[in-house]
């Protein structure tokens, strides 16, 4: 495996990636909005501010890793990537970090809010760093085995937003079941 060639698959697809500004936005807005609905509720923001932080490190490796896996296989630039000297493990490796890469940009805005709101000390980011690898590492193990499960490049993206979606809806990520009515919980 050549360096040389993830770094530059990489740096092609972070920057094909930062053309859609949108996106950033897109994966703000449900937690975000989360966020304060918890955080008027409830009182507890620190807490779905880690949950986002999660959310957004696991939809960086399933979702959208699936996603622009399925769109690359869809338009046929895959293909001219494992044409190419890049191999196929080669590419993998450089559409994930191009993922990671991208996520630092909204996990830096959640970060921010969350010292803004109650003091952290850095040994509590250190955790929080150690926390989002392993929702991106799983994150990217998810999003991997979607890709090479479904065959239509369209029905990824519908998939893994699937689980997304509960991921953030669902307690215990962003808020606690204790917020729950008791008949829910």
């Amino acid at each position: 495996m050549a360096i040389n060639r993830v770094i530059g698959a990489t740096v092609f697809m972070t920057r094909s990636y930062l053309k859609e500004p949108l996106a950033f936005v897109s994966d703000l807005i449900i937690p975000l909005i989360m966020f304060m609905i918890v955080h008027l509720g409830t009182g507890r923001g620190v807490e779905s501010l880690i949950g986002i932080l999660i959310v957004i490190a696991w939809s960086s490796g399933s979702f959208a890793l699936a996603r622009k896996l399925g769109s690359y296989k869809a338009w046929r630039l895959m293909d001219m990537f494992i044409a190419s000297p890049l191999k196929p493990i080669e590419f993998a490796i450089a559409a994930a970090l191009a993922h990671l890469i991208i996520i630092v940009l909204p996990a830096t805005i959640v970060t921010v809010i969350m010292i803004l709101i109650s003091s952290i000390n850095p040994a509590s980011l250190i955790l929080l760093i150690a926390s989002i690898i392993v929702a991106w590492i799983t994150g990217i193990t998810f999003g991997l085995y979607v890709y090479s499960k479904l065959a239509d490049p369209f029905k990824i993206s519908s998939t893994a937003n699937l689980l997304n979606l509960l991921l953030i809806i669902l307690p215990p990520v962003i808020y606690p079941i204790s917020i729950l009515p008791p008949a829910y919980s």
